[in-house]
């Protein structure tokens, strides 16, 4: 915020960025849109920057959406090739730099002002304002689908919508609810997704307190790693497949959260090795991070890591093979700044099988990583 009006804003998808409108000086006149990078190491929202004149122009700019791909920007300009007031235009960040912005045609822009065009998660829906000639007066809230085969009438409306054709799906939704199983009750918890293949984190947002449910849209496609976290419960971990456009491949998340008490196990399921042997693979070091967060968190939390494997490899070699890797991740701990004394390495070898069913998903649970509080 500044002295002058800042009009509206949006958030990108991982929170790090902040787009908004404003007349402040500096600009290109009128109103601009304007973004800003958050500051983690200094808790603040860093210098305004200008999107420049391919984006804004010597006339106003308003209602400003990102779509969550990252990528693809929204907004309603009086300049550019405006069908006449305000219309809304899209606009594509493609190596290094903003597309020229193109105009989004009938039926969504009219002869009047079309302001805040956002999109729904699954991409098909768009709502926008508008002054038209069938509303019920000034602005109105109009819907337009966008359906890939571009069927449909040719108006917008406020009860069916206009359609023609959609953008590519760039996207996936992830939703799910967090639960106390001790009280029976949805609650508030962090959740971070990590992206299994680079260990970075990709978003984080938290859940409703009181009903426990969440959802998110997320950009692109890829398996990552969902990390759930609350004052006084130990860390979940789930891992997360999402198809490109769509949603999550075994549908909506349901994770009960484990107080921090003594012999509370926790499934580490996204660790995985390079083959037989006892090097972390990449989504192993991801999986690690929100160990490590756990861990700086609650400085007095001891931990026991244990190594399961399958039956049906000799016992010695089995055990040997399950301690080398259980010390592997206490090794990388303790080398980001964990103190040795509050971890401890176990190898199960095969002694704690579990049963569920499917031959496949059988060997693949028995193989895993756990967490026990000491």
């Amino acid at each position: 915020n500044s002295p002058a009006n800042e009009t509206s804003a949006w958030f990108s998808a991982d929170r790090k960025q902040l787009y908004f409108v404003s007349d402040r000086e500096g600009g290109l006149g009128g109103q601009d849109i304007w973004m800003s990078r958050w500051d983690a190491s200094a808790q603040a929202w860093g210098p305004a920057q200008n999107l420049g004149p391919t984006v804004n122009t010597y006339e106003d700019e308003d209602g400003v959406f990102v779509h969550p791909d990252g990528t693809t920007l929204y907004f309603s300009s009086k300049g550019h090739t405006s069908m006449g007031g305000f219309d809304v235009f899209r606009s594509i960040f493609v190596d290094g730099r903003w597309s020229k912005p193109a105009n989004m045609g009938w039926p969504v822009n009219s002869p009047d002002d079309d302001l805040f065009f956002v999109l729904t998660a699954n991409g098909t829906t768009g709502y926008f304002s508008s002054i038209r000639a069938d509303g019920f007066g000034e602005d109105d809230i109009y819907r337009v689908d966008l359906l890939p085969d571009g069927r449909g009438e040719e108006t917008a409306s406020m009860g069916g919508g206009a359609s023609f054709a959609a953008p590519e799906k760039t996207t996936a939704v992830i939703k799910g609810r967090i639960t106390d199983p001790e009280r029976a009750s949805g609650m508030f918890a962090t959740i971070d997704l990590i992206d299994l293949t680079t260990a970075r984190s990709v978003a984080t947002f938290s859940s409703d307190a009181t009903s426990g449910t969440f959802i998110a849209e997320l950009p692109g496609s890829g398996s990552y790693a969902m990390h759930v976290r609350a004052g006084g419960y130990l860390l979940r971990s789930q891992r997360i497949d999402l198809s490109a456009g769509g949603t999550m491949s075994d549908g909506e998340v349901l994770i009960e959260m484990l107080p921090l008490e003594t012999d509370q196990v926790a499934v580490l399921p996204n660790i995985r090795f390079e083959g037989a042997e006892a090097r972390l693979a990449p989504s192993g070091l991801a999986e690690l991070s929100g160990v490590l967060t756990l861990l700086q968190e609650n400085p007095s939390l001891r931990l026991e890591v244990g190594a399961h494997l399958p039956a049906g490899a000799d016992a010695d070699q089995s055990e040997q093979l399950s301690t080398a890797r259980a010390a592997a991740i206490v090794g990388h701990l303790v080398a980001n700044g964990i103190a040795a004394d509050r971890l401890v390495a176990k190898g199960y070898g095969a002694s704690k099988p579990l049963t569920i069913s499917g031959s496949q998903a059988n060997a693949a649970a028995t193989e895993r990583i756990e967490l026990r509080v000491l």
